[in-house]
């Protein structure tokens, strides 16, 4: 699926990119804890990834190689510049993906028509690569997957309800996944259960997705 980011991600109002632009751009003095700050400057990051991610999902080039393309094996795998030839045999079986930017002053850059996409983003927003050189440390900037695998997905009934159980990497989101089968917290009232095989703690759906452990969506 798309490895977009889960709405909880952006704040329980869903303003938190914006409060960051307002204070980053003087409008405001921000918050005084360093741990908000960073959370704020989190969500906008986190924000352009999606515009990024939209666009190309929008575009049909989710799977699809695209000149200058960063590459990456699993979450935790170093980005590299790929080849078609090489995306060609790697992007249909999920063994590698393209990557997303999470800006900042340490992001490893793509080049050609990647970097291009990635600079229109910027530029709808009205905002360049030299702002988040400025805010420095508050966003070192990384990579992120376009795609993330769903695995040991099942579906069945339970009474009048459907029970999903999936398994997610580390960084991907639940909700985003439910909102692939049409659910969303707007439209349901799902709970989240997560945990390993033999304890699921109940979790809101608002909640990050649990990481490597067997997720349950009701």
């Amino acid at each position: 699926m798309p490895n977009y980011f889960g709405e909880q991600r952006f704040g329980r109002d869903g303003d938190n990119a914006a409060k960051a632009r307002e204070w980053l751009s003087g409008e405001n003095s921000g918050p005084r804890d360093p741990h908000q700050r960073r959370f704020m400057v989190s969500a906008l990051q986190s924000q352009l990834f999606n515009a990024w991610l939209g666009a190309r999902v929008r575009d049909g080039l989710l799977d699809a190689y695209v000149e200058g393309d960063l590459a990456a094996r699993g979450a935790t795998g170093r980005p590299w510049l790929i080849t078609a030839e090489d995306a060609a045999l790697l992007y249909p079986t999920g063994e590698a993906s393209p990557t997303g930017p999470m800006f900042g002053r340490s992001m490893d850059r793509p080049t050609g028509a990647a970097e291009a996409r990635e600079e229109a983003v910027l530029a709808e927003a009205s905002l360049d690569r030299a702002f988040f050189d400025r805010i420095g440390a508050l966003a070192e900037g990384t990579r992120r997957l376009a795609r993330v695998l769903v695995e040991d997905l099942s579906v069945t009934a339970e009474g009048d309800a459907l029970l999903f159980r999936f398994t997610l990497p580390s960084g991907a989101y639940a909700t985003v996944v439910m909102r692939e089968f049409g659910v969303s917290s707007a439209s349901s009232t799902p709970t989240v259960e997560t945990g390993s095989a033999d304890e699921h703690p109940t979790m809101q759906p608002e909640l990050a997705s649990p990481g490597a452990d067997q997720a349950k969506y009701r």
